[in-house]
C-alpha cells in the first residue's frame, strides 16, 4: 500500500505553473491508435513511448500534468527554461521546476514541440527502485491524455488515443 500512495503524490502544479508552449504543437500519424500498456505489481500503468527518439517508459497519471525527469531532459540536450513557479508535492514540499518542449512518439502518433514541465525525480527513482518498480522517465499526464481524447481500457491494458483535429 505504501508504494501505491507514494507514487501518486508526484506533483501538483497549479494552472499557472503548467508548461507554456514556445511554439505550435503538431500532431501527425494515424487518426486513431491503440497502445499496449504495462503495469507494475500494484497495478500502476505505464506506456512505452519515444522522447526525442529515445525509447522511454512513462507512468500514466490521470490526475497530474505531463512531466519529464530533469536529468533525462539534460541527457537529451533539451533546453531547460527556469520558471517562477516551483513544483509542489502533495506533502507540501517544493522543488525547482523547468519547462521545455519535446518531440514524442506514442505508437505511430507523432507529437512535435509538446510543452512539458521538468522536475528532479531522483527521489522517486530511489523509492521506485527500492520497491521493485521499474525505472520510468516521467509522467504522461491528464493534459496530454485529454488532448488525445484517450480511453484507458483497464481490462485489456490498452490505451486508445485519437490524433487531435487541430491544436
Amino acid at each position: 500500500m505504501r508504494t501505491f500512495i507514494c507514487i501518486f503524490i508526484l506533483i501538483s502544479l497549479s494552472e499557472s505553473a503548467r508548461a507554456e508552449p514556445k511554439t505550435m504543437t503538431y500532431f501527425s500519424g494515424p487518426k486513431k491508435h491503440v497502445l499496449e500498456l504495462t503495469s507494475d505489481k500494484d497495478g500502476k500503468l505505464f506506456a512505452d513511448v519515444q522522447i526525442e527518439g529515445r525509447p522511454m517508459r512513462m507512468f500514466l497519471d490521470t490526475g497530474g500534468y505531463t512531466i519529464l525527469n530533469a536529468s533525462l531532459a539534460e541527457e537529451l540536450g533539451l533546453e531547460l527554461k527556469e520558471t517562477e513557479n516551483d513544483a509542489t508535492w502533495l506533502s507540501g514540499a517544493r522543488d525547482k521546476r523547468w519547462t521545455t518542449n519535446v518531440d514524442l512518439k506514442l505508437g505511430e502518433l507523432r507529437i512535435t514541440d509538446y510543452p512539458v514541465s521538468c522536475v528532479d525525480l531522483s527521489s522517486f527513482e530511489r523509492f521506485s527502485k527500492s520497491n521493485g518498480i521499474e525505472e520510468f522517465g516521467g509522467v504522461i499526464g491528464s493534459d496530454l491524455l485529454e488532448i488525445l481524447r484517450s480511453t484507458i481500457h483497464y481490462e485489456t491494458s490498452r490505451l486508445s488515443i485519437k490524433r487531435p483535429k487541430r491544436q
